[in-house]
């Protein structure tokens, strides 16, 4: 067996090495060892997971309170389901698939949630969603999920790319697609899969993936995390008590990538695993909306601090962003906090009117106060082709005509700039405070500070469970 690997679980074990020569393995069973087998996690990959948790439990708290999470868990509620997962801040019970939909979306409604760039995929809300909701009623070890989460993270990553660009281009949320391969490949690992029925896991959820971008600025954004997180568990379950699907279900002609991805690569679904950890490139979010809005907002608050903000002496904001940025953010006068997310124009107001971009400057009421729209005449957005998705070029001209300006290359919060771990626990206390209160939301974060060594998880999801409706 080869270095950083376990002797796989299952009735799928590996064979002996006889010296027999055979073909290549295929990348998908690669793939699946890698997540069925992988023992050897570096410690940064260990402390990132937490990280991951840590910011996970904070944007579902906060979403918790959200009208799309009232209706969720009305619905939920109303099937009076035999209950042994937490539904996070609304104090009740469900089933394991039903608790992963409503915590995965609950993490996404604010879209606050982390982000690999590179592919613009939310791997945690799915992920930690599916995790939690497994690892509760099996008691499971903080160290069984980390390791989970790390290998559901690095497959879906890699799914990704092998879809990136064209699948994104056509329309796809890469949150719900390659998402549900995420979190089918974490829960595979928690239930202790072998490649065999891990491959027939992520078979299975590829060919129940969805999530249209059509949808961003509505409730069904955030559907589409829960969905994914609720597939992986459903998928993983399912293949443990034999549930087939074709092997080719990714590769294959007529599978996943190459039914929704023109030119798709099946063979980054291999390269580098327990080599390079897509889990260094996540960013995690200090600003409440739409990542690509970030660069922004960073230069807009720099330059407030420069010249010392105020409405009236603002003449004109002018932004020049890549054309990516509009085409996801280009609402330019949104009604609603949800549309204000996805509003470059919106963001660069109110980040120049309020001095900040937290999510009370993302409710409706916010969107709607009358200074804010005032702005919205005087910010001007430009696409350029020459600029990344993560750089912005940000001028204001002041009411005497004075111009200043402002780039701002890999904003904070990127693997360049990363978000330090008290600025995530101050994030997280301001997200998880309003629904738990102050003593605890600190219990929690203490919780998670520990949570490698944890003996059982059941823990954060009873902090967690919040009030109660």
């Amino acid at each position: 067996m080869g270095a950083g690997t376990r002797p796989a679980p299952g009735r799928a074990g590996g064979a002996a090495d006889d010296g027999l020569r055979r073909p290549p393995v295929d990348e998908v069973t690669q793939l699946a060892t890698f997540v069925a087998t992988f023992d050897r996690f570096p410690a940064r990959a260990l402390k990132l997971a937490r990280f991951g948790f840590l910011d996970w439990f904070g944007v579902a708290l906060a979403g918790s309170r959200w009208p799309a999470a009232e209706i969720l868990a009305d619905w939920a509620r109303s099937l009076a389901e035999k209950g042994v997962s937490t539904v996070v801040g609304r104090g009740f019970k469900t089933g394991p698939d039903r608790a992963a939909l409503l915590n995965g979306t609950f993490a996404h409604i604010l879209d606050f949630d982390d982000t690999h760039p590179e592919v613009i995929l939310h791997a945690s809300a799915p992920v930690c969603a599916a995790l939690l909701a497994l690892a509760e009623p099996l008691g499971a070890s903080g160290r069984q999920v980390l390791e989970s989460y790390i290998v559901g993270f690095e497959a879906g990553v890699r799914v990704a790319r092998a879809l990136w660009p064209s699948h994104y281009e056509r329309g796809w949320h890469m949150t719900g697609t390659a998402g549900s391969l995420a979190a089918a490949a974490a829960a595979a690992r928690l239930l202790g899969l072998g490649p065999q029925e891990t491959a027939a896991a992520l078979s299975l959820a590829a060919t129940q993936a969805g999530g249209l971008r059509v949808n961003f600025g509505t409730m069904a954004k955030s559907l589409h995390a829960g969905r994914a997180a609720a597939n992986g568990v459903v998928s993983a379950q399912l293949s443990a008590r034999g549930f087939t699907a074709a092997p080719n279900g990714l590769t294959g002609r007529l599978g996943y990538i190459s039914v929704t991805a023109e030119g798709g690569n099946p063979a980054v679904l291999a390269a580098g695993l327990g080599e390079r950890w897509e889990i260094e490139e996540n960013s995690f979010k200090p600003f409440a909306c739409g990542l690509v809005t970030h660069p922004t907002i960073q230069a807009v608050l720099e330059l407030r601090a420069q010249v010392g903000g105020g409405l009236e002496r603002l003449e004109r904001l002018r932004a020049r962003v890549n054309p990516l940025v509009l085409e996801l953010t280009g609402i330019p006068r949104p009604e609603t906090g949800l549309q204000g997310k996805f509003s470059i124009y919106y963001a660069a107001a109110v980040a120049w009117v309020d001095g900040k971009a937290g999510e009370a400057q993302f409710t409706d009421g916010a969107v709607r106060r009358p200074e804010v729209r005032a702005l919205l005449g005087r910010v001007q957005v430009e696409a350029d082709g020459n600029l990344k998705p993560d750089e912005a070029v940000v001028e204001v001209t002041l009411v005497d005509g004075t111009t200043y300006r402002r780039s701002v290359h890999g904003q904070k919060g990127t693997p360049a700039n990363p978000m330090t771990e008290a600025e995530l626990a101050e994030k997280f206390l301001d997200l998880a405070t309003p629904t738990l209160g102050a003593g605890r939301a600190r219990e929690l974060l203490g919780a998670l500070g520990e949570l490698e060594s944890l003996p059982n998880v059941a823990v954060l999801m009873g902090l967690a469970a919040g009030p109660g409706d």
